[in-house]
């Protein structure tokens, strides 16, 4: 067993599994090695199930050391299933004015302005109509004061106070004034 330990310290976890699979001792601590072997090669799903085996080997033993070490095994294991969840997702799809808005953000100048154009002609809600109309604001910053004043007044004709606070945003980096409000 103290080779196999040698080789997991050196970080040759091919040869110790081949070892632990071929081993006589101990059940459940070679169970625990193995899963362990297995998880730094990358097998994080194959891990899980030799680790799910070795916590059952070491509860029926009443090894509760042996069982709070692979816990932590486990923690990291299924923290790995996670991440290659995460990662192999496909991002959510943009579709409609969403899409044409984040196109529109990737680029710059005359195609930027056509495709927030386009997202303001396909807008069919008051945050479509002002998202679209600051993103005009970008593409064409010779225009931005009449962008923000028809976002603005599209958003508080509609009572739109986050949609109010982004344009008031956009006009101070646009260096464009509103003036004081009053009530």
């Amino acid at each position: 067993m103290q080779d196999i330990l040698a080789l997991m310290r050196a970080g040759r976890w091919a040869e110790a599994e081949l070892q632990l699979r071929r081993s006589e001792g101990p059940a459940g601590p070679v169970a625990g090695l193995l899963a362990q072997a297995v998880f730094e090669q990358g097998r994080a799903e194959e891990a899980r199930d030799l680790c799910r085996g070795a916590m059952r080997i070491a509860k029926a033993a009443g090894d509760l050391r042996g069982l709070e070490q692979l816990r932590a095994l486990n923690g990291r294991i299924y923290a790995r299933l996670a991440e290659h969840t995460l990662e192999d997702s496909p991002p959510p799809e943009l579709d409609g004015v969403d899409l044409l808005l984040h196109r529109a953000q990737q680029t710059q100048g005359p195609e930027a302005a056509a495709l927030a154009g386009e997202a303001l002609a396909q807008a069919s809600t008051v945050r479509d109509r002002v998202l679209s109309r600051l993103a005009l604001v970008r593409a064409e910053p010779e225009r931005a004061e009449e962008h923000l004043r028809e976002a603005h007044r599209d958003a508080d004709e509609h009572e739109e106070p986050q949609l109010i606070a982004a344009i008031a945003k956009a006009a101070r980096r646009a260096g464009v004034d509103f003036g004081t409000h009053r009530f």
